[in-house]
């Protein structure tokens, strides 16, 4: 955390009064560590809301967070914690199960994807956070 920083963040204004939030490791540029409260997500057709349970910090947590790693792979502000175990909650059959997601959601699409990796995907890929609630397809 940034020295001065509150320990319990402010509601940001795009929230409304009783919306849910969750909070979020964010990373706002090499060195500046946040906890940042934000807007819970909600699932929408074929998707899941899963609250996390266990995360792990990685090698690449920690190069995000002191600049290291390479720039082709990062765009900040970056929320942190991409391995992970959660819950499935809400209104879904597969609420109270337990899953490991993911950690980068590729486009699945590219020539990188259509082999697998999608650590390196040239689309639009996602990398959900951990840390506050997920909705995940």
């Amino acid at each position: 955390m940034t020295a001065g920083q509150p320990a319990v963040p402010a509601v940001p204004a795009d929230v409304a009064e009783g919306q849910e939030t969750g909070l979020a490791l964010v990373v706002l540029r090499p060195g500046d560590v946040q906890l940042v409260l934000r807007q819970a997500a909600t699932a929408g057709q074929g998707e899941l809301v899963v609250e996390p349970d266990l995360v792990g910090v990685c090698g690449t947590d920690l190069e995000i967070i002191d600049g290291t790693i390479d720039p082709e792979y990062i765009r900040y502000p970056v929320a942190l914690g991409h391995e992970w175990t959660g819950i499935v909650s809400g209104d879904s059959p597969l609420a109270g199960r337990r899953v490991v997601v993911e950690g980068i959601i590729g486009c699945g699409h590219c020539g990188r994807c259509a082999v697998g990796a999608t650590n390196l995907c040239c689309g639009s890929s996602k990398n959900p956070s951990s840390l506050g609630r997920l909705v995940h397809q």
